[in-house]
């Protein structure tokens, strides 16, 4: 990867103070923005992201998923990333994923991989650790990946929780150590998908709310690296309606 120069924006995210990785459970257009925008920060330069996602890329996916082309319709989403990341920073890139992960270790002596792919749900067995970004399209993938988070919540010190329902738009964002904040959390935000709003098809998400939930995921991430979280609400709850 090419030494690239931070020297702009260092007094608001120094990539050299930062040693956290983050997990974006889910690829789709939650994430994919936020995906892009926090590797452009610098944030895979000292630390590793991971990206975790079963699924693969459908036409109606292209309208939402900023970084991706239409030649990339029936790709892994995880692959996809992959091509948007070299597109961007250039194919040498450390990439590589979960399976050949010890294999990866040691051929490098232990490098540290900028990024590793995961093409698979988080469940509640799955081990976390690092900032966590969750942008999943169900309430069911949500309490899976809050139970992998709660068993060794000391291991995430910051989740952020994106959730949109056509122009409607919640985001969530606590650390999960925080007994109130988790209950909360658990207890009133973690609802049913029959309690949650159900749209028909072609009011679901249009391609500004993946674009702002990505300067969202980076500006957290930014405050989180200067110590400016603490400064806000224990849970820190930002609800939008873009009609």
């Amino acid at each position: 990867m090419m030494e690239r120069d931070y020297s702009d924006q260092t007094k608001i995210f120094d990539p050299r103070n930062f040693g956290y990785d983050i997990h974006f459970v889910g690829a789709g257009g939650a994430s994919n923005s936020a995906i892009m925008q926090v590797a452009a920060m610098g944030a895979m330069e000292y630390a590793t992201l991971h990206v975790w996602d079963p699924d693969v890329l459908e036409p109606h996916n292209m309208a939402t998923e900023l970084s991706y082309s239409d030649s990339m319709i029936g790709w892994h989403k995880v692959d996809a990333v992959v091509n948007a990341l070299n597109y961007k920073f250039g194919s040498n890139l450390g990439i590589t994923d979960a399976a050949n992960l010890a294999l990866w270790s040691c051929a490098t002596n232990n490098k540290r991989p900028n990024v590793v792919l995961h093409s698979e749900a988080v469940t509640a067995e799955t081990e976390l650790s690092g900032i966590v970004v969750t942008g999943v399209d169900s309430m069911a993938a949500r309490k899976e990946i809050w139970q992998a988070i709660k068993q060794k919540s000391w291991r995430v010190p910051l989740l952020i929780d994106l959730r949109s329902a056509g122009l409607t738009t919640l985001i969530i964002t606590f650390n999960p150590s925080d007994m109130e904040a988790a209950e909360t959390y658990e207890k009133s935000l973690l609802y049913s998908d029959e309690e949650s709003m159900q749209l028909e098809c072609g009011a679901r998400n249009v391609c500004f709310i993946s674009a702002y939930f990505g300067v969202e995921v980076a500006h957290r991430i930014s405050l989180f690296s200067r110590g400016k979280m603490a400064e806000l609400d224990k849970m820190f709850i930002v609800p939008r309606d873009f009609e």
